[in-house]
């Protein structure tokens, strides 16, 4: 099967540094005592990235199979943040406008064809992540094409030694369907407060039409980062 992701191109959007604004007085510490190893095609590695600005960390994704992969990625730093899913604590954020840029986007079909991101400085796509359960996580979901790489950057992580779990767990697209999302207004109000940004938020809850992606294996983390942040298929009531 052939892929291809609806987005809208940008030419180059800001680094995403969510680990850094964290809050950990709304930070749920709850998370597997063993992290499963990946099932997948795509192996991740981690390097420091000081050409992209301080405290920049690049992911490389690389997928040696001979189709097309998509991943999630599980991580969490060293005295900074417990492991979750990137893109999990501030997708609500994301889904608007920093500053006025667009930092991400909705996954919009379940073809997909290309690199996703199409280079480290492009906007990530969003997508539920269904882990079997009725509400599903929201995070960024990244495409890898066959025997090739794509990079991935991500800032406020001081050294990429310090990433002491790092998992790129392979996806299958699902239908595009109508989702409602919803999220913690408190964690939004604090990347606003820690980051000094002009941000917008969405309604709390807000319908997105969208594709689920759920993992080629079973077992894998279930934790988001902060409560009350969930995707369910359907309409908003």
């Amino acid at each position: 099967m052939s892929y291809i992701f609806n987005r809208e191109l940008s030419n180059v959007s800001m680094i995403i540094r969510e680990i850094e604004y964290l809050d950990r007085k709304l930070m749920i510490m709850r998370v597997p005592k063993r992290v499963s190893p990946a099932v997948s095609a795509i192996s991740v590695s981690a390097a420091n990235a000081p050409q992209y600005g301080k405290d920049v960390v690049s992911y490389r994704l690389s997928n040696a199979s001979s189709r097309y992969a998509a991943c999630v990625l599980y991580r969490g730093v060293e005295n900074i943040a417990p492991p979750y899913y990137f893109g999990n604590a501030f997708y609500a954020v994301y889904t608007g406008k920093i500053n006025g840029q667009p930092s991400a986007f909705w996954l919009g079909s379940d073809q997909v064809s290309a690199a996703t991101p199409q280079g480290p400085g492009s906007n990530y796509a969003l997508a539920p992540l269904n882990l079997g359960s009725k509400n599903d996580l929201a995070c960024f979901v990244f495409g890898v094409p066959p025997q090739s790489a794509i990079e991935i950057l991500e800032g406020g992580i001081p050294d990429a030694a310090q990433i002491n779990v790092m998992t790129a767990y392979e996806v299958t697209l699902g239908s595009p369907g109508s989702f409602c999302v919803q999220y913690n207004q408190q964690a939004v109000k604090q990347y606003i407060l820690q980051t000094g940004y002009s941000v917008t938020p969405p309604p709390d809850p807000f319908p997105e039409n969208t594709v689920p992606v759920t993992p080629i294996q079973k077992g894998i983390p279930d934790n988001e980062i902060y409560t009350g942040q969930y995707v369910k298929a359907g309409g908003c009531t």
